[in-house]
C-alpha cells in the first residue's frame, strides 16, 4: 500500500472484516468551508492552533469509503457549494489562504 499504514477492523457500514480507510468524520468540503469563514475548528489541548484537517478515524472499508465519498460529492455539489457561496470558498482556496 505505499507507505500507508495497513488496519484490519470490522467496516462501520457492513459489518465486514478488512482492512479499513481513513473516513473524515467532518465531510471536507464542511471541513474546508468551516477554516476559511469561521476560523476553523480548534483541538481543546491546543485551542490557540486551528487544525488543519478534521479527525479521520478508519471507519470503513474501500468500497463503503467510495461510496460515502460519492454521497458527499453530490451533497457538496447539489446543496452546499450552491447555498454557501461556491465561488468565494474555490477562489478562497485557490489563493492558499
Amino acid at each position: 500500500m505505499g507507505g500507508v499504514e495497513r488496519r484490519d477492523g470490522q467496516c462501520g457500514l457492513w459489518g465486514a472484516m478488512g482492512s479499513l480507510r481513513q473516513s473524515h468524520v467532518i465531510p471536507k468540503f464542511v471541513f474546508e468551508w468551516l477554516r476559511i469563514h469561521r476560523s476553523g475548528l480548534r483541538d481543546l489541548g491546543t485551542p490557540s492552533l486551528p487544525k488543519q484537517d478534521a479527525p479521520k478515524p478508519r471507519l470503513f472499508c474501500a468500497s463503503c469509503e467510495g461510496l460515502f465519498g460519492s454521497w458527499e460529492r453530490d451533497v457538496a455539489e447539489r446543496i452546499f457549494r450552491p447555498s454557501h457561496g461556491a465561488e468565494r470558498v474555490r477562489s478562497h482556496t485557490v489563493r492558499g489562504c
